[in-house]
């Protein structure tokens, strides 16, 4: 099989495009020919890689009659474009990773009945995998525990885990920080690519009530969105808080590693990277993920006491402010979770999806 071609067909954001990339590289080491078939939002994240992709015209489904129109329009023209790409390929076979993008391709592959493979990075089986469950050979999944697969495809599903980089497993393997009269919380705030408002507003101001013994035992890294890094750093400042604030974190896996406890959504690539590196997790689910697949991934990580979850209508900064000084007066209970988040790790994804083939 080696030297055959395989598509990657992946949504442009992190979530489905990152674990797309790790099984490239692995595949390149195998020797196959993959191609990643994706759509514009992921050229940021290809800037730097050594990948080979092509870019559908697919736009998202979102806005009024007229914008729905134009993404039927961009649907029906990426399958076109997909079916001309099968047929001049020759795929062996059809990796999905999820996301809108990926449907064109693999509808497509399906009517060429061509082999497909699909993995699901969440706790729930999104629309476009859901749809695809009947055209393909296994179902690679995330979780121990998985919703909306119908019992008709069951006998598909593979627990292969969400491929990690390999920076991040290292973390994992270190021993836990523990806090020291001379050491300092070290939290680590992030809101996804493009941050997060709420985390902009609700974090300051719960560090800012803190007692002052408390203040001076945290160490906070956040990431911020342009239009309020000003007024977060201000009130830092003002509050005499160690403090680092960026619009946006190019070492993420050092910053990880530093840190005790994240603040964070509940996205699946972070969920990933959190239990493998084995870090502690306040979960604020973004409340208007499809199929609520945030809160559902955050409660599964809640039910192995590897993290909280504070939805946000209850994200406040007296509710905030509440768990940061039980963390400060209870370390062991970050080491706990930091553990329950180890065991939620999935060693060696990539190479077990690849292992499907």
């Amino acid at each position: 099989m080696k030297g055959k071609t395989i598509f990657l067909c992946a949504g442009g954001t992190g979530g489905h495009v990152f674990p797309a990339i790790a099984v490239y590289h692995q595949l390149k080491k195998k020797n196959f020919n993959p191609l990643l078939i994706t759509d514009a939002r992921s050229l940021n994240f290809l800037a730097n890689q050594n990948i080979e992709y092509f870019v559908l015209p697919v736009i998202a489904p979102k806005g009024g009659r007229f914008n729905k129109l134009k993404y039927l329009l961009s649907l029906s023209y990426s399958t076109f474009i997909a079916f001309k790409k099968i047929i001049s390929k020759k795929p062996f076979i059809l990796i999905g990773f999820g996301g809108y993008p990926s449907f064109p391709t693999l509808a497509a592959a399906a009517l060429l009945k061509k082999r497909i493979i699909i993995h699901e990075q969440n706790s729930i089986l999104g629309h476009a995998n859901q749809v695809l469950a009947k055209y393909t050979e296994k179902i690679a999944t995330s979780f121990f525990e998985m919703q909306g697969i119908a019992d008709a495809f069951k006998h598909k599903v593979v627990l292969t885990g969400n491929p990690v980089r390999n920076d991040i497993i290292n973390i994992g393997k270190l021993p836990f920080q523990e806090i020291t009269e001379n050491s300092k919380l070290n939290v680590l705030v992030t809101g996804g690519s493009q941050g997060s408002k709420i985390f902009s507003t609700v974090v300051p101001q719960a560090i800012k009530i803190l007692p002052e013994k408390y203040k001076a035992k945290i160490h906070i890294e956040q990431q911020c969105r342009v239009a309020e890094i000003e007024e977060v750093k201000k009130i830092y400042d003002e509050n005499n808080i160690d403090a680092e604030t960026k619009t946006f974190f190019i070492d993420m896996p050092e910053r990880i590693a530093r840190a005790h406890i994240c603040i964070c959504r509940s996205g699946a690539s972070t969920l990933a990277e959190l239990a493998s590196a084995g870090r502690a997790a306040i979960f604020i689910p973004l409340p208007t993920s499809k199929l609520n697949h945030q809160e559902i991934n955050a409660r599964y990580f809640e039910k192995n006491n590897a993290a909280e979850v504070i939805l946000e209508k209850d994200f406040t900064p007296a509710i905030l402010a509440g768990r940061l000084i039980f963390y400060l007066e209870n370390s062991e209970a970050l080491k706990l979770r930091s553990q329950g988040a180890k065991r939620l790790s999935i060693y060696n994804s990539a190479q077990k999806i690849v292992d499907l083939i």
